[in-house]
């Protein structure tokens, strides 16, 4: 890719991170359940680590 192409793609990303109501972005929402999924397991990790280190 050339520099010319290189700025181009990002001048069109960041027009579409700092329009709003563009209603597109440069990436899709992330899914509630993924979302659940990743707090879920800092908990777990949380609380796993939390033991490990006052039981050993």
């Amino acid at each position: 890719m050339d520099d010319r192409q290189f700025a181009a793609e990002l001048e069109r990303r960041l027009v579409l991170i700092e329009d709003e109501g563009s209603g597109e972005g440069p990436l899709p929402p992330l899914p509630a359940l993924d979302l659940v999924f990743a707090i879920v397991g800092l908990v777990v990790l949380t609380v796993g680590l939390t033991w490990w280190g006052h039981f050993s």
